[in-house]
Formats: structure tokens, C-alpha cells, sequence
């Protein structure tokens, strides 16, 4: 068979699904890749003269057919050879029966069932109780409470606010919580420097003033640097400085796989890039960026928690689905979508797109200090009158190391 044949009748045809074990020439690489890398086939008129393809003589369900013909025959042979040496070991009617056993199993996985048949397959129910262990909680008590955290795999998050409510704060909460719990999170911060990152989780694990840390007045102590050496999950930290860009979806996937991550938090999406996106339109390009962090869901097997704007319509008022910013095509692909609305020191936050979950009728509230890294559920009263304590303690703190500084100078 003509293998430039049988790919130009796939760019031709643009089938939803493409089985690469298909092809066991290489030539097939430059499609691959492109696949790979912007979750779709390129079409035959880009690659034509590219891979120097012919016209497609036959619709791509005749390629189809001898290629799963010729992947049968590549993964015969090995049987064939398991069935030779049983044959002078066995009778041979019992290698002949396993020989057509494990032939009849190589057809399966090409040519087998396509459905599922709901009243006769109810695995689903041990499926089920398997996920109730692979789920991540995110440390946002009213939020773990309602849906049981977040999916470890396929899940992915929209957090969309107005400018400076503090997206990027609850973004990096959830990663630091999700990391205190033991898991590995690759953090991209597309405005904030590692060291800025950095006093910032240093805050959230002791409640030090982060004024005080990111200006050397305010010293941490050997217990609580000896506490945040010691947690067992860690934050991969990834900035525009180490890539001298904004950063695409392909830089995730590859320091996200170097890393070992579980989740990947994005803070965020206006500091990202669609891989291939140049010559596009700007929306046309963040509806590309979309689709191709579905993909790194699904190809990675993990979950993105991404921090989104509002747009121009929405800047003055509580977030919407209709007013994520640059790409509807966010809100749509996101599993859950989370709206935050700052009110002095008070934050609320709400779910206004969840697909595995109900959206609760009342706003989550929760006191909110930024320079001592609390966030604490309002409606849990004691817990509020300790967040209000340690606020005070910790400007109480900074006070004392002020005058101590001014003493020294």
C-alpha cells in the first residue's frame, strides 16, 4: 500500500479519531506531530507539498481498512511465533486453539464493540468508587465540601474575576494547599518572579507578613523554614523569564512530564500562547489555546486550574460565563468555572459552571488578608475570630521588625 496515498485521503477526509499504531512507516511523523501539537490534522493543501502527497484516489475508509489489514499482519507475527515453539511442546490441537484465541484478540481492540450496553455493564458503579480516591482537594473548605475537590485527572478549572480581586492569590492558595497535601504542581506565573511566587507560599504555610518577607525586614524562623522544607509535595515554578515568552501549551507539557506533575496551575491564560498560533486572529488564537490545554488534559492524564480576566463588558460587574475574557470557547471547555468578587477585606466566590456538581444558590464568603496569606470561611465563626487574631499578631509582627530596623539604622 501507498502510504503518502493513505495520507493524503486522511487529510482529505479529516476523521474525527486516528489510530497512529496504524502506520508503521515513519513517514507519517510530520502528521503526527502537527496532531500533537495543535489537537487537530492539518489539511492536505498545507502538507501537499510539504511531504510531496499525491491526490487521494480512494476515500480514506479504503486506506483505513488495509491499514488495520497490515497492522494485523505486524501483530500476528509474534503470536506466530509463540505458536511455533508451543507446537513442538503441545498437541496440536491445543496450540491450533490458542493460535485462533490470540489471533481472534489481535481483531478486537480495531474491530470490537463501540458501545456499552447500560443495564448489562455496570463497572461504572467500581469506577465510580475508584474516583472517590482520585480526587484533589483544593484546601477551599466550602468548595471541598460541595463537590469533594477536584478530579486528579480531566478536570479543568476557570478562576475569573475582575482585575486585582485576586485571582492569582486564590490560584497560588490552591496550589499550595494541593502541594501541602503531597502532590507535585507546576505553577506558570506569567506576571509574578519565582522569588515573588516564592514569599508568597512562604506567607500562606507561616502567615508572615509578605511585605515583610520580599523586603528582608521580616525573617523567618528555623522552625517554620524547617516546616516548608519539610513538606512532602513540591511547586515547579515556571516563569516568562526562564523561557524569555510567554509560555504554550508544548512548554507545559514537557516540563510537566520532566516534573512528574499532577496538577498544573496557570496564572494566566492572557500570559499564555497557542502553540502555531501566529497568523491567527486573537480570538481565533485563544479558542486554539483552548482546545489545545483539552488536549494536554487528556494526553498528560492530569488537570488545569487556569486563572482568566473579565472582559471589557464585564469589568464592572460580578463575573458571568458571558464575560470570560478573550475566548468563549474557555467556558465552554472548563469543567468548573469560579467567580470571585472582592468587598473590603471580605472575598466571595462561587461556582458558575460545574459539571459534576450543582451550583449552590448562596456565594461562598470568607475573611481575606493577602499580607498574612489567611482565607477562612466566614461561616465558620471561631475560625473567623482566629484568622482576625493572627492578622493583628502579624502585623504586630512587622510593626516590631520595622522599629527594629529603624533602631539599627
Amino acid at each position: 500500500m501507498d502510504t503518502r496515498k493513505a495520507i493524503a485521503a486522511l487529510l482529505t477526509d479529516q476523521p474525527a479519531d486516528i489510530d497512529w499504531d496504524l502506520f508503521a512507516d515513519p513517514i507519517v511523523s510530520p502528521v503526527r506531530s502537527y496532531f500533537e501539537a495543535y489537537a487537530k490534522l492539518p489539511t492536505y493543501e498545507f502538507m501537499k507539498d510539504r511531504m510531496h502527497l499525491p491526490e487521494p484516489d480512494a476515500p480514506w475508509q479504503v486506506y483505513l481498512d488495509e491499514l488495520l489489514d497490515d497492522k494485523f499482519v505486524r501483530d500476528a507475527m509474534p503470536v506466530l511465533t509463540e505458536f511455533n515453539n508451543q507446537y513442538r511442546t503441545e498437541t496440536a490441537k491445543q496450540s491450533i486453539l490458542k493460535l485462533r484465541e490470540n489471533l481472534e484478540k489481535l481483531r478486537e481492540p480495531s474491530r470490537g464493540q463501540q458501545f456499552t450496553l447500560i443495564y448489562r455493564d455496570l463497572s461504572r458503579h467500581e469506577r465510580a468508587r475508584a474516583t472517590r480516591s482520585s480526587r484533589i482537594m483544593t484546601g477551599i473548605k466550602p468548595l471541598d465540601d460541595h463537590r469533594k475537590g477536584i478530579a486528579a485527572k480531566g478536570e479543568y478549572v476557570i478562576i475569573s474575576a475582575r482585575l486585582n480581586v485576586g485571582k492569582s492569590w486564590v490560584a497560588q492558595t490552591i496550589a499550595n494547599n494541593i502541594a501541602r497535601d503531597g502532590h507535585k504542581v507546576l505553577l506558570y506565573s506569567g506576571e509574578m518572579n519565582a522569588d515573588e511566587v516564592g514569599f508568597r507560599i512562604d506567607t500562606m504555610i507561616t502567615h508572615a507578613s509578605n511585605f515583610g518577607l520580599s523586603r528582608g525586614i521580616v525573617q523567618l524562623s528555623e522552625d517554620q523554614l524547617g516546616e516548608i522544607s519539610g513538606i512532602q509535595g513540591d511547586i515547579a515554578v515556571l516563569t516568562q523569564k526562564e523561557l524569555n515568552r510567554m509560555a504554550r501549551p508544548s512548554d507545559l507539557r514537557r516540563i510537566a512530564k520532566e516534573f512528574g506533575a499532577e496538577i498544573i496551575v496557570i496564572d494566566q491564560l492572557s500570559n499564555m500562547q497557542a502553540d502555531g498560533g501566529r497568523g491567527l486572529s486573537r480570538h481565533e488564537e485563544r479558542s486554539l489555546l483552548s482546545t489545545q490545554l483539552k488536549t494536554l488534559i487528556e494526553t498528560l492524564n492530569l488537570s488545569v486550574i487556569a486563572v482568566s480576566q473579565l472582559n471589557r463588558e464585564g469589568a464592572n460587574q460580578d463575573p458571568t460565563m458571558a464575560n470570560i475574557a478573550e475566548s468563549d470557547k474557555f467556558g465552554q471547555d472548563a469543567t468548573l468555572c469560579l467567580g470571585l468578587v472582592k468587598e473590603e477585606r471580605n472575598l466571595k466566590m462561587w461556582a458558575m459552571k460545574d459539571r459534576s456538581a450543582s451550583i449552590p444558590e448562596e456565594k461562598w464568603q470568607f475573611t481575606w488578608d493577602v499580607d498574612s496569606g489567611i482565607l477562612q470561611p466566614i461561616a465558620a465563626g471561631i475560625d473567623a475570630v482566629a484568622a482576625i487574631l493572627a492578622r493583628q499578631r502579624s502585623r504586630e509582627v512587622l510593626h516590631e521588625a520595622q522599629e527594629r530596623v529603624e533602631l539599627l539604622e
